[in-house]
């Protein structure tokens, strides 16, 4: 079956029900009708009249009968089986009983009795007649026939039916008895009884099948009345049309007639079909043609349709009547969609039958004559069955039916109305998508089928002209030309599906686009062309492909410029276009210009371009904006100046249309409105035309400085030219370029603008539970934002029940990491064309002046009105000021800036983050703060005054926020070394705040490693007073007693958890952390309290050191005690840390020579020297005499260092009246022990002893002279006297990225050598006396020299690879320089490759710290081979003691100049995985060449000094770090706990820890100790402190304060 096409009229009601109800409403209005409710309740036992006339004509039992269908005039028609049941159920009347019953019918039904009577009598005795004689039944008949008379009434009629019927269907009735029967039926009767006469028939005939012995009488009756009954139907309904319309809509008399009629013939065609003669048949088709096509009736077309199948089935059809009924047939299929199947069958028996190609030849010839004004929806038919003819292609015996002749019968209909064409698109469409089809068409017929759509596409649609000259139609139609087309006009619902045929059409064609030579691709690009409007991406791609292949575009071809012109207009410019074909016309029409250029065809090229450009400002759609913007860049980055201006003009105009376009958002990174697109086509035009034209580039960066200052543009238009703003550098010689990623991820997690640390959208974010303190906004608190402008954000989101909510958070527009502000590759290296300033320092066309980008962020900053730039210029103004060199043309702007950092800072008037992004106000201070940490590196800008006021911004911002303690605190440890007047005018103050923040533990080691950088520093701390000194102990002490407590409780296991809820910084210090490293910064805070502890008694040994020494003494007293602490029993004890620290002030309150040597005392020849030690509390006496002379020199080991003293008896010349000794005596001189004059002994004894009794725990102990004490002395001189470090400095030459490369290195830049020699002093290795830390020093074989540092505490050994000796052949992978380099905790890498240092390029399980160094403008590698070399000179005039200092006056000059451009570094630590970040250099930090050297020594110090902590750090009952001066007392002590009570001095016994006895003398000790038992343990404070009895100071006399 072929398909069907939809154009049905919908599903008429069931006629059988309609006609019955039709008829029992027209019999309920007649004057006789016994239908009224009281009498049809009188005998509910068997059906009325009514229900039996309303059965009859349904042909449905009745519901309230309890007899059988076969009784009375029910639905079913009795038959044989019927009949016998009954009869075989019931007793058979016998003669007597017909008799009976036939006097009964003449009485009942007698002509002298009424009409109503009669009628009663014929419904009670019609229920029997089945169970009488057909003899009988005659003579009831005889009685009644007068009923159904030609004159007699309907109702009368109505009731002779009633006996008629039961009648013909009686099985005993024979030919002659049928005969008369037939006769009295066929009577003339009104329309409306043709019912009753069918159904008489009906049964009388058997339902068709015995027409004998009236056959050719009952088709004579039934032809004629045929037409008659349909024009009584039909002037029925009109009738009834105009009659109010009944409640209970039933079929028509009439109606039921003719379809009972029509059921009839059906029957008898089909049971006794050879009873028809071919004129009947040829009658009976004419009147049922005739009825069908006048009719709008469905039932009717039913009845047609039905009778014309049963002729089909007989497979005949008279010739006469073939092609009328095959035209009717085929309407019927197109018009009646309940009919269509049944139409169709007909049509497809025709196409089996022996006449099937003459139906071919009809269905053909109905094409080929039809004409407008004869076309029926019979052709339409015709077409859709020729369709079906052509798929069948000749199988199951169909005629077959070629494409030509299929071609020619659509070319003859296509033209005459819509709905033929669809129904000839619908074929074409049909047969190109028919594999085997299509390949015929491709061969026959191409060019009618191509006719036939081009004359459709023409119609379909107001097409706009083009002008017939162009080339464009020339090219792509061919021969075609514009057909005078006289279509009648469609409704607008059939032309859209014309088109929609035709779009259907050409994305067939595209799939057999391969298949096609190149005259008909060429003719098929022409049918698109007609279409262009309307078709999708696919069709429209292969034309401009068709377009492409054949030159159209190119300057080679002829009219090539009206080609340019009218693609441009039609497929660039046309907004019908799908997005992705007018993106890819203007990419072609961009890739044609490039001939152009070669050509210097310039002048069409603008006026494209231009005209491209122009239409833009109406244009809506993103993806088109983007790719003619792209199209004016490719022209601006190539025409000439004259040119490029208009195009940057054009391009810029756009952003003057910016709040008046709104465009859709199609894709990323495209931004979202049409001013984002141009912004970043011009940063690609920025980008290309920095390295070919610094007029163009510095034009461009003109109108990117104007959209980032245009404030009524959005934030996302604004952005792709901030994010290239932000990205600009410059190197050492000034040349300007753009970076792809600034490294600023710590800040971007600052602000939430990472993938770990963003907000979801739908987070609601409580404000207070991210344990930051802010303070409480109040009126006027900000000049930023206005109290209107608070009022109305805080009532916009406002609820209802009048509590505050936070507006849904919206993506945010930018992150890290990201790069979609630079979608075209920006330059590599720096421009060779563009600067920043040229030699004469003065603006020109080549270079930028970066100050106006400056004057746009400080305008940012005062006034911001976008959150989403305001917080990109914060996360990437610090990194972009750590190039001064960029900045070097703008001194003012720079000095601006920092005045509104500071000033916002101060003031704490800036903006907030709004509420739902997550944003702190702690957050953005921390933001400001880096920038103006960044500034401190221009202080040659600043006056003394403004540097002044960084400090102090610092200070402020101590106590501000918690996240931004920290960085404030590095920052002002910087500072001291930039800025150094400035912190000591601040000092006092900064000490104070500090004091004030020691209950913040997690500033701990930040506080603790200022004050040792300060206290190496004496010009920055030389005016501070006694009661400021006494700040820095208290803070000492302090963190010495909370690190005490956090120790206890991590040996107790009692530790409260550290937890981090942010993670985006080490705990809430304010560190700046990225979250992947804050997971093991939080393990690495448990060993926190060890650093600090060790960090607590270095940073008090340096302050002790550094006071004067006339002041030193009378700190003594108040430091010691708080060295001790009381434990859990509440005993003072004192641990080894203290008992150090203590030494080290016994040793230095009174003495500041420095460090002494050993001097042996000069012996005569043969002389014994004479040598003794003893035990003195907790040092160790060695006295050497000259046994001769008593010329002595005393050793005092201690644990903080060893003394050597010189001592010698001033012996006065004796009297002449003086007798020799006993000893002198000539009778001794033969003993050798007469030589001795004096034993070390009594050296000992005048130093340390008296005759007052001593007790025994204090008693010296006089060690042995065996080789044991001469091994533990020797060893315990091995200990240093200094904390010893190592750490190495690697220099990383240009462009040099892998470790062996680095690593033979044989020399650095003098840059580099200027910075060792700041960093230490240059050291001859070749027997160096100190610990060189694994440097050889006998056979050079780590080099000859190396640089060194020193203090009185602290030694640093520098290991040097560049000093090293390098052998490519013997040492291929450097391992011998290796070995030093990664056994170092820390290594300074002093990179100038250019390129970014990776931690991974020195792998080392012992690496923990890389300190990185950076010139700020060596940004890339270098480019030629002669450059200059970076950085020569930084370090001259350079003075080691201490920074460079700062003009008193705090004058500054109107136009200050930078600083030499070399004179900037940028510092930063790396640490290992596991390490946690403490440096003040954890973030990038920008630092003067003068500073530079100290701060990078005392970076590495305490570097080195907590890997030392890190590395020992051990599981529970370890002993962690172990400095060299714990380890010499710890030497001591065992050489106490070896010799004592070994009777060793004297009779007294040494007694053994908290042991008890008697003491006799008068003193108060009770024999308890402490302190290695030295100590009374109630007495061990006042006992240790010794300045109690050393006596004032000899130049004051002064008391001294102790606590």
């Amino acid at each position: 079956m072929p398909p069907t096409f939809g154009l049905g009229f919908g599903e008429s009601a069931r006629p059988t029900q309609a006609l019955a109800e039709a008829y029992e409403s027209d019999l309920m209005d007649q004057p006789d009708d016994t239908s009224n409710p009281s009498k049809s309740q009188e005998d509910s036992s068997s059906p009325t009249f009514t229900e039996r006339v309303r059965s009859l004509a349904s042909g449905r039992g009745s519901v309230t009968s309890p007899r059988s269908p076969s009784q009375g005039l029910g639905l079913s028609t009795p038959n044989n089986e019927d009949v016998r049941a009954r009869r075989d159920g019931l007793q058979s009347p016998g003669t007597d009983a017909e008799a009976t019953f036939q006097q009964k019918i003449k009485t009942q039904l007698s002509k002298s009795r009424s009409l109503t009577e009669r009628t009663k009598s014929a419904e009670a005795l019609s229920k029997d007649f089945d169970l009488y004689s057909v003899d009988t039944l005659m003579e009831v008949w005889e009685v009644a026939s007068d009923l159904v008379s030609a004159d007699a009434s309907d109702e009368a009629r109505i009731t002779g039916y009633t006996l008629l019927i039961p009648m013909a269907w009686h099985t005993g009735l024979g030919s002659t008895e049928r005969s008369q029967l037939f006769t009295k039926i066929i009577i003339p009767s009104t329309p409306k009884n043709v019912v009753f006469q069918m159904r008489a028939l009906k049964g009388l005939t058997h339902t068709g099948q015995d027409l004998e012995p009236f056959a050719d009488q009952l088709i004579q009756f039934l032809i004629p009345i045929l037409e008659s009954q349909w024009l009584a139907t039909l002037n029925a309904r009109r009738i009834h049309r105009n009659q109010p319309e009944p409640r209970e809509k039933r079929p028509l008399k009439e109606e039921q007639g003719l379809e009972t009629l029509v059921s009839l013939i059906v029957k008898t065609i089909t049971h006794d079909f050879d009873a028809f003669e071919d004129d009947q048949l040829t009658s009976l088709i004419d009147h049922i043609l005739h009825i069908a096509h006048r009719t709008t009736a469905s039932g009717d077309i039913k009845a047609a349709v039905a009778i014309m199948a049963a002729i089909v089935e007989k497979s005949h059809i008279p010739r006469a009547t073939l092609k009328d009924c095959v035209h009717t047939l085929c309407a019927i299929y197109i018009l009646y969609s309940d009919r269509s199947k049944d139409a169709w069958a007909s049509l497809e028996k025709l196409l089996h039958s022996q006449d099937k190609q003459l139906v071919l030849d009809i269905l053909l010839g109905h094409l080929r004559d039809s004409h407008r004004e004869t076309v029926h929806n019979s052709t339409r038919g015709a077409i859709s069955t020729i369709k079906f003819l052509v798929k069948m292609n000749g199988a199951e015996g169909l005629p077959t039916i070629t494409i030509p002749q299929l071609m020619a019968a659509l070319y003859s209909v296509h033209n005459i109305n819509t709905r033929l064409q669809r129904d000839c698109l619908l074929t074409i469409s049909f047969v190109l998508r028919e594999e085997g089809l299509a390949n015929d068409i491709l061969y026959a017929e191409w060019e009618t089928m191509m006719t036939i759509l081009q004359i459709a596409a023409q119609g379909s649609y107001d097409a706009p002209e083009i002008h017939p000259s162009t080339t464009l139609r020339s090219m792509m139609l061919l021969e075609w030309t514009r057909a005078e087309t006289n279509l009648v006009e469609g409704s607008p619902e059939i032309k859209k599906e014309v088109l929609e045929d035709l779009r259907e059409i050409s994305e067939t064609f595209t799939t057999l686009w391969p298949d096609l030579d190149t005259r008909k691709k060429s003719s098929v690009a022409g049918f698109f062309l007609e279409m262009r409007s309307y078709l999708s991406e696919a069709p429209l791609d292969y034309l401009i492909s068709e377009m492409i292949d054949q030159g159209f575009l190119i300057p080679t071809e002829e009219e090539w410029q009206n080609n340019q012109h009218h693609f441009l207009l039609h497929f660039v410019l046309a907004e019908t276009m799908p997005v992705t074909i007018r993106s890819r016309a203007l990419r072609v029409l961009k890739d044609s210009l490039l001939p152009l250029v070669i050509e210097n065809d310039k002048l069409h090229l603008k006026y494209l371009v231009l005209y491209a450009l122009r239409n833009l400002e109406r244009e809506q759609d993103m993806q088109i904006i983007n790719d003619a913007a792209e199209l004016g860049v490719t022209f601006a980055s190539v025409c000439d100046l004259r040119e490029f201006h208009p195009t940057l003009t054009m391009l810029s105009k756009l952003v003057e249309h910016a709040d008046s376009v709104k465009v859709r958002i199609q894709s990323d990174p495209i931004p979202a409105d049409i001013v984002a697109i141009v912004t970043q086509s011009m940063v690609q035009l920025f980008c290309h035309c920095l390295e070919r034209s610094p007029a163009k580039a510095k034009a461009t960066y003109d109108a990117l400085l104007k959209i980032v200052e245009t404030r009524q543009l959005s934030a996302e238009s604004r952005l792709p030219a901030l994010k290239l703003l932000s990205c600009l550098r410059c190197d050492s010689h000034l040349a300007t370029m753009v970076i792809r990623m600034p490294d600023t991820l710590k800040l971007a997690a600052v602000l939430c603008r990472t993938e770990s640390t963003s907000i979801p959208n739908n987070e609601n974010l409580n404000r207070s539970s991210l344990g930051e303190h802010q303070p409480q906004p109040r009126a006027g608190r900000s000049s930023v934002v206005s109290a209107g402008e608070l009022g109305a954000s805080r009532s916009s989101t406002r609820s209802a029940g009048g509590q505050e909510r936070s507006p849904k958070p919206e993506p945010p527009l930018w992150g890290y990491p990201d790069e979609s502000g630079l979608l075209d590759e920006s330059p590599t290296g720096p421009s060779r064309k563009v600067f920043v300033r040229n030699a004469a320092g003065g603006p020109s066309e080549e270079t930028l002046p970066l100050g106006t980008w400056l004057e746009t962020i400080i305008g940012i900053l005062q006034t911001p009105e976008s959150w989403e730039l305001y917080s990109y210029i914060l996360v990437h103004l610090p990194s972009q000021l750590t190039n001064p060199s960029l900045f070097v043309s703008a001194p003012a702007q720079v000095r601006f800036l920092r005045n509104v950092v500071t000033s916002q800072l101060q003031s704490n008037k800036f903006q907030e983050a709004p509420a739902n992004v997550g944003v702190k106000k702690g957050d953005i201070a921390l933001c400001l703060y880096t920038a103006l940490i960044a500034l401190l590196g221009y202080k040659e800008h600043f006056a003394k005054s403004e540097q002044d006021d960084m400090v102090r911004a610092f200070l402020a911002g101590i106590g501000a926020y918690d996240k931004v303690a920290k960085p404030c605190i590095h920052a002002l440890a910087i500072a001291c070394h930039e800025i150094p007047l400035s912190i000591a005018k601040s000092l006092n103050a900064i000490l104070q705040k500090m004091s004030q923040i020691i209950t913040q533990s997690q500033l701990a080691m930040d506080v603790l490693e200022f004050l040792g950088g300060l206290a190496r520093l004496p010009d920055v701390y030389v005016n501070l007073q006694e009661d400021e000194l006494r700040t820095v102990f208290a803070i000492c002490v302090r963190y010495l007693e909370n690190s005490r407590e956090q120790r206890l409780k991590v040996a107790s296991g009692s530790a409260p958890g550290t937890s981090h809820s942010s993670n985006r910084h080490s705990g809430n210090s304010g560190e700046i952390k990225p979250g992947s490293e804050s997971s093991h910064d939080t393990e690495a805070m448990k060993d926190l309290p060890q650093y600090v502890f060790t960090l607590a008694y270095h940073v008090m040994t340096f302050w002790f050191l550094s006071l004067k020494l006339a002041d030193r003494a009378k700190h003594v007293g108040w430091i010691t005690l708080n060295l001790s602490w009381k434990t859990a029993q509440g005993i003072d004890i004192m641990e080894e840390q203290s008992q150090v620290t203590l030494d080290m002030m016994h040793r230095t309150a009174f003495l500041d020579l420095g460090e002494t040597t050993s001097s042996t005392p000069i012996t005569l020849p043969d002389e014994k020297l004479l040598k003794k030690s003893w035990l003195v509390g907790l040092s160790v006496v060695t006295i050497e005499t000259a046994a001769s002379t008593g010329l002595s020199q005393i050793i005092k080991r201690q644990a903080s260092g060893t003394t050597y003293a010189t001592y010698q008896q001033q012996t006065a010349p004796l009297p002449p009246h003086h007798v020799p000794a006993p000893t002198e005596h000539p009778a001794f001189q033969h003993v050798p022990e007469s030589r001795i004059n004096v034993f070390p002994n009594h050296i000992f004894l005048q130093l340390m002893s008296t005759i007052a009794p001593t007790p025994a725990p204090m008693e010296p102990i006089c060690l042995p002279d065996d080789e044991a004490t001469i091994r533990a002395i020797s060893a315990f001189d091995r200990n240093d006297t200094v904390d010893g470090h190592k750490v190495g400095v690697i220099y990383i030459g240009d462009g040099q990225i892998s470790e062996v490369d680095i690593l033979a290195n044989t020399s650095g830049s003098e840059t580099f050598d200027t910075f060792l020699s700041g960093l230490g002093t240059r050291v001859e290795l070749r027997g160096a006396t100190f610990n060189t830390q694994g440097l050889d020093r006998t056979e050079n074989s780590d080099g000859t020299h190396t640089y060194a540092w020193r203090d009185r505490v602290t030694e640093i050994i520098y290991h040097v690879p560049t000093m090293m000796p390098t052998n490519r052949s013997t040492d291929p992978s450097c391992v011998l320089k290796k070995r030093h380099i990664g056994n170092d905790f820390v290594n300074i890498i002093f990179n100038e490759s250019g390129l970014p240092f990776s931690f991974d390029t020195f792998p080392s399980q012992f690496n923990y710290v890389n300190i990185v160094i950076t010139p700020e403008n060596k940004i890339v590698p270098s480019t030629s081979s002669d450059e200059e070399s970076v950085l020569s000179a930084p370090f001259s005039n350079l003075e080691l003691s201490g920074p460079a200092g700062i003009e008193a006056s705090g004058s500054i000059r109107e136009t200050p100049p930078l600083p030499a451009l070399k004179d900037y570094f940028t510092i930063q630590t790396q640490t290992h995985s596991s390490f946690p970040s403490i440096s003040p250099a954890a973030s990038l930090k920008l630092v003067t060449a003068a500073a530079l050297p100290a701060l990078a020594r005392q970076l590495s110090l305490n570097a080195s000094v907590f890997s030392l902590v890190w590395s020992t750090r051990s599981s529970e009952g370890g002993e962690g770090y172990v400095s060299s001066w714990r380890n010499r007392l710890r030497e001591i002590v065992r050489l106490r706990e070896r010799h004592a009570n070994t009777g060793t001095s004297g009779s007294a016994k040494y007694p053994g820890a908290r042991q008890k006895r008697d003491y006799v003398e008068g003193d108060r000790w009770t024999g308890l100790v402490a302190m290695g038992g030295l100590s009374e343990s109630d007495g061990v404070l006042s006992g240790l402190d010794f300045s109690r009895w050393a006596g004032p100071n000899p130049n004051t006399g002064e008391a001294d304060w102790r606590r």
